[in-house]
């Protein structure tokens, strides 16, 4: 994914360097966390941290977040996050 490093207010280097250490869970909680200052719709498409439902996520996201849908669709397709509870762990290995 090339968006690492792009958007200093993502701290997308932070979420990079966390995948690299194999550290998957963390990994996508950056990557699908709210970021100061962008559209609305990406806000509520990024409650994903909050409600697990990847599959929702996925039809919230604007088309230009290749990365957010790439790892939304992987999810969604496995059945991920649907009916776990918020801040479950384990929902990650499924990448």
């Amino acid at each position: 994914m090339q968006c690492f490093g792009s958007a200093p207010a993502a701290r997308t280097h932070v979420a990079g360097a966390a995948l690299l250490r194999g550290e998957w869970d963390a990994s996508v909680e950056l990557l699908m966390s709210s970021r100061a200052g962008e559209r609305a719709e990406m806000a509520a498409a990024r409650a994903w941290t909050e409600q697990r439902d990847a599959a929702g996520t996925l039809k919230l996201l604007l088309r230009g977040a290749a990365a957010d849908r790439a790892l939304m669709a992987h999810f969604a397709a496995r059945g991920v996050g649907a009916g776990e509870p918020s801040g479950g762990a384990g929902w990650a290995r499924a990448a």
